[in-house]
């Protein structure tokens, strides 16, 4: 298994961390996890979760054996429980402050967990803390008015016309286009109407 460490401070590959974050979630509801059950939790089969659990066991972090209950190790809970904590984070962040539906809060949360440092998810917890008893009752109005603003301030910067100014040349625009329209006269429409389509011509009075 390629060891890839991200920005966390585990030194574990962010697969290696989602074992344990799954088996610290069975071991919760019953004391202990089976390899069926993580495989289901985890969407792999069983030779894949038998070689993270051989991975981890070595590292100290769980007690497996084959066809036996799997359990965290003392070390093993220390990191579920860092991961975890930065998934909390993540997913409180996403869907109390930028009001993402809480499944795809969570969802996104689980890929970025990984490359989240400890340090920061606290300092993102301790953020929430202290802004979320002073937002506004409309928080979800504000955050609309917030995010066009950042989006017109991108857009002036790259020097792009914004959305909002974009929406107001073109209506613009089309109100000077119906202005100059001429209106269709009674006598315009009847001379239309006595004309004969042959091919891509109207030749009034001609008879097919």
């Amino acid at each position: 298994m390629t060891k890839r460490t991200d920005g966390n401070n585990t030194g574990l590959s962010s697969s290696l961390e989602d074992y344990l974050e799954r088996i610290q979630h069975l071991q919760n509801i019953h004391s202990y996890a089976s390899c069926s059950e993580i495989g289901v939790l985890m969407n792999v089969n069983r030779t894949s979760v038998t070689s993270a659990l051989r991975s981890l066991s070595e590292l100290g972090l769980v007690n497996y054996k084959p066809y036996g209950k799997v359990t965290l190790t003392e070390k093993g809970m220390r990191i579920a429980e860092d991961v975890a904590t930065r998934h909390d984070a993540l997913r409180d962040f996403l869907s109390q402050f930028l009001l993402l539906p809480v499944d795809a809060a969570d969802c996104i949360a689980c890929g970025m967990e990984h490359a989240l440092t400890l340090e920061v998810a606290m300092r993102l917890n301790d953020f929430m803390s202290y802004i979320e008893p002073r937002m506004p009752k409309d928080w979800e109005k504000c955050l609309g008015r917030c995010l066009d603003a950042g989006r017109d301030a991108a857009y002036q910067k790259r020097g792009k016309e914004t959305p909002a100014k974009n929406r107001d040349r073109r209506t613009k625009e089309a109100a000077g286009r119906v202005a100059h329209c001429k209106p269709v006269t009674r006598r315009a429409r009847e001379a239309a109407s006595a004309s004969v389509p042959v091919g891509n011509c109207a030749v009034r009075g001609v008879k097919v």
